[in-house]
C-alpha cells in the first residue's frame, strides 16, 4: 500500500499545501497589478506623445504666423483671431486631457489597493476556516 502519514504530518502538508497556493495568489496579484501599471504607463506615455505633438504644431503654427508678420504680411483680422482661437483650444485640449488622465491614474490606484487588500483578507479567512475544518477532523 502506500504511505501512512500521522496527523501531524498530514496537518504540516496541508499548511505547506496552502501557503503555496497562497504565494501562487500573491504573486498572480502582484502581476495583475504589474499589468495595470504598465497599461496605465504606457497610456501615460501615448497621452504624453499625443500633448507633445500637439504642442510641436503648435509651435510652428506660432513661428509660421511670426514669420509672416515680419515679413509684412499681413493675416486679415479674421484669420489672426482663427490662429489665437485655435491656438487657445489646443492648449485647453491639452491641459483638459493632462489633468483627466492625472485624476484618473489617482482614482484608479486607490479602488484597486482596497479591492486587494479585501481579498486578501478573505482569501486568509477562508484558508483559516479549511485549516480549522480539517484539524477538527483528526
Amino acid at each position: 500500500g502506500g504511505a501512512r502519514f500521522s496527523p501531524a504530518e498530514l496537518q504540516s502538508r496541508l499548511l505547506n499545501e496552502v501557503n503555496l497556493l497562497d504565494q501562487i495568489g500573491g504573486y498572480t496579484q502582484q502581476l495583475d497589478s504589474i499589468q495595470v501599471n504598465m497599461d496605465a504607463a504606457g497610456a501615460r506615455q501615448e497621452a504624453a506623445a499625443m500633448a507633445q505633438s500637439l504642442m510641436v504644431r503648435e509651435a510652428a503654427a506660432a513661428q509660421e504666423a511670426e514669420e509672416r508678420a515680419k515679413g509684412e504680411v499681413r493675416f486679415s483680422e479674421h484669420q489672426q483671431e482663427s490662429v489665437k482661437a485655435f491656438s487657445e483650444e489646443l492648449k485647453s485640449v491639452t491641459s483638459s486631457f493632462m489633468a483627466a488622465l492625472k485624476q484618473q491614474e489617482e482614482e484608479s490606484k486607490a479602488p484597486y489597493e482596497e479591492t486587494l487588500a479585501a481579498l486578501r483578507q478573505e482569501h486568509s479567512d477562508q484558508l483559516q476556516k479549511v485549516v480549522n475544518i480539517f484539524t477538527s477532523k483528526l
